[in-house]
């Protein structure tokens, strides 16, 4: 079984870096500073997919204390949530509207680990 993760892991990544490589034109964001190049977009499943795959050998415990943003981030969600909506989560980007809508870099799949 964990050979078969591996293996999947290993083949996930290995068709990311060929999409990298082998596409002849690059597609960049416009609304970010700093363009990264786009390597594809991801939709539904496939999303899992590449986080699980591109996360897998960075498994590193994350510290048990917050950051100033990532405490504020998450006050903001609880509070939006009380409120019957997600208000202050659309102020933000998520892993949807940046891999399947706009197409996601190595960098910011990576984020999500």
């Amino acid at each position: 079984m964990k050979n078969s993760c591996f293996w999947r892991a290993f083949a996930l990544v290995a068709i990311i870096f060929c999409l990298e490589v082998v596409k002849a034109e690059q597609l960049y964001k416009v609304s970010e500073v700093g363009n990264r190049p786009v390597i594809a977009k991801f939709c539904g499943d496939q999303i899992n997919d590449v986080v699980t795959a591109s996360c897998s050998w960075r498994r590193t415990r994350r510290s048990a204390i917050m950051d100033e943003n990532e405490a504020l981030s998450f006050l903001q969600y609880q509070r939006s949530l009380r409120h019957g909506g997600r208000q202050a989560r659309s102020a933000q980007t998520d892993i949807v509207q940046e891999c399947c809508i706009e197409g996601c870099a190595m960098e910011e799949i990576y984020e999500y680990c």
